[in-house]
């Protein structure tokens, strides 16, 4: 008699060696097997200790600091999702290496929020499945619930802001996460949240309160993430929130954001700077004197302090050139047309050159980006932050950059891999068709895809 075949049982194994019956060596965030057969790799998300001592912690009988926590009962299928999210889901949100603010932070609001409770079971529903369509029933039915929920909270006015922010901001931004044609980007959820921030900044108590600061840097950096793909409905020079600066500058000195770092201000100067040339894009508008005074911001900004972790000098190094790509592409876009001999460049020698060097500026940006983000190991919770530059980037190479194209194709199906989110895939596929299109001659760039095809693939 034939010996049964004995089965190599994994923890973390991924779903494409699991249906190969092979063993996986559970790399992560892509195994060897599956990044050598070119495969995308589907892992088992991992959680962190602290997370699973939280979790405990929340679900001992002798809790009693909030009284309202039975407000809400709980059946066993959602105490599973909340359960997942704290040591799962929370994670694809914030590059931290130990306490996750939407972890514990969250949990705090769920008593008092049905919104929150319905959202965050709607996203980690989602995300167990990897968001793919197919899967999607429950999730979506969730997020109804939490949008009428939400409706509830604001018509009664009963929420605290920060709670309502929280509700707002998970609907925003899972909507490019459920958004099978990646064409929405929750844009109705960011301008509400920019209303709340205003409120609370408005408010004495709440501008002080030690979750402000929280929710603006979190707002910022989702403002940030969206500013060059959406069209604005006005001048955003025009609509510009100096109050926002004036916190950032002046309540958030110092503060290590749990999603930007030291990179606030930064992300602050971007989202302006996004916004500012898709408005001049689609309306044919020009200021010279913004354009050289977002330029100088962009080349002015350091790094707040000098013993911040070493990643975030190559993240925010990396954000910098990103900005300064699209500089390069919007006054290729704009001159081009003229033809001039001459035109004034982007970079740190603002010197009279040639246009025909536009593009050979772009690139050297774009290999520099590569370069500073593969100092990060893939393993690193600091990969969810790179999606951004590294399509952008990506998307500058040639043919002679081989080695640097794999790495930025290499790091987003990572990124994929460790936060399921299907934007990652899609910046592949989008990569590989501007490659392909500039293997045949033609011309073709991140921002060009944009503004041509009114793409709206948030990867932040």
């Amino acid at each position: 008699m034939r010996s049964a075949r004995r089965f190599h049982k994994s923890r973390y194994g991924c779903r494409e060696c699991k249906q190969s019956r092979l063993k996986c060596d559970e790399m992560y965030p892509i195994c060897q097997r599956c990044w050598r057969r070119g495969l995308v790799c589907h892992g088992a998300a991992r959680e962190r200790q602290w997370q699973i001592q939280v979790s405990s912690f929340y679900s001992s009988p002798n809790k009693t600091t909030n009284s309202k926590a039975s407000e809400y009962p709980l059946n066993v299928g959602e105490e599973s999702l909340i359960w997942y999210w704290i040591e799962k889901t929370s994670r694809i949100l914030a590059p931290c290496e130990e306490e996750n603010p939407f972890a514990h932070p969250v949990w705090e609001h769920l008593s008092i929020s049905q919104s929150l409770l319905h959202v965050i079971k709607s996203i980690s529903s989602a995300h167990q499945h990897f968001f793919e369509a197919a899967h999607l029933y429950d999730s979506l039915a969730e997020r109804t619930k939490a949008m009428e929920a939400l409706r509830l909270e604001i018509d009664t006015g009963a929420q605290p802001l920060h709670a309502l922010f929280l509700s707002i901001y998970l609907l925003g931004i899972s909507s490019s996460y459920l958004d099978g044609g990646m064409g929405d980007l929750g844009q109705e959820h960011l301008v509400a949240a920019e209303v709340l921030v205003d409120l609370m900044l408005k408010d004495r108590d709440l501008r002080k309160h030690p979750m402000t600061r929280w929710i603006v840097g979190t707002f910022i950096y989702w403002n940030m993430s969206c500013s060059f793909l959406e069209i604005p409905a006005s001048n955003p020079v025009e609509q510009n929130n100096t109050e926002i600066l004036r916190f950032i500058l002046n309540d958030m000195a110092g503060y290590l954001h749990p999603i930007n770092g030291p990179c606030t201000e930064l992300f602050y100067i971007i989202s302006t700077l996004g916004q500012y040339i898709r408005f001049a894009v689609e309306h044919g508008t020009q200021d010279d004197s913004l354009d050289i005074d977002l330029e100088m911001s962009l080349l002015n900004w350091s790094l707040p302090a000098s013993d911040v972790p070493p990643a975030w000098v190559e993240i925010a190094e990396a954000f910098r050139k990103y900005a300064l790509i699209l500089l390069c592409r919007y006054r290729h876009l704009v001159f081009k047309p003229h033809v001039p001999q001459e035109i004034c460049l982007v970079g740190p020698d603002r010197n009279i050159a040639p246009i025909v060097e536009d593009d050979s500026l772009a690139r050297r940006y774009a290999i520099e980006i590569i370069k500073t983000l593969s100092r990060i190991p893939v393993s690193s919770p600091y990969l969810m932050l790179q999606g951004i530059p590294l399509l952008t980037a990506g998307a500058e190479l040639t043919y002679e950059d081989s080695d640097l194209r794999n790495e930025s194709k290499f790091r987003l199906l990572a990124l994929y891999s460790s936060s399921r989110i299907p934007a990652s895939l899609a910046a592949v596929s989008l990569l590989e068709s501007i490659w392909q299109t500039r293997m045949q001659g033609g011309e073709a760039s991140w921002f060009q895809t944009v503004v041509d095809h009114k793409c709206k693939l948030r990867i932040g």
